[in-house]
């Protein structure tokens, strides 16, 4: 395990801005999910519908984005926030760099204390269709 003082999440966070659905998106949505899982019993399907989000990793000092991953699914965004937040919370600073391909240089000073309100930035985005 590595020390408190020298764990990735002293000196990146992530935010997560995923695809709010108006009331008349959601209604589709839960339509189509009927739709398929009454049309189609027999067949075992993983059905998520398209909802757009982004996830970012930004330096907690500057609130600068250093990286950006785009998905258009918000479960393969999930799995991907989740991983991030274990390595954020347990990886050295320099080998979470290493392993997300970001220039070390990014780290400077003796970071920042974990805030009580965690290292996840939630942000719910309109987008025009």
């Amino acid at each position: 395990m590595t020390p408190p003082a020298d764990v990735a999440g002293r000196w990146f966070c992530l935010r997560v801005e995923w695809e709010e659905w108006s009331s008349l998106r959601k209604i589709r949505g839960l339509v189509s999910a009927a739709v398929v899982f009454f049309a189609l019993p027999v067949v075992s399907l993983d059905v998520e519908p398209r909802r757009h989000c982004e996830v970012f990793i930004v330096r907690r000092d500057t609130g600068e984005t250093v990286t950006r991953f785009d998905h258009p699914y918000l479960g393969e965004a999930n799995a991907q926030v989740h991983s991030l937040l274990g390595r954020l919370e347990s990886q050295h600073v320099f080998d979470f760099c290493r392993g997300v391909d970001l220039d070390v240089a990014l780290v400077s000073g003796a970071g920042l204390d974990i805030p009580a309100s965690g290292l996840v930035e939630s942000v719910p985005i309109k987008r025009a269709r």
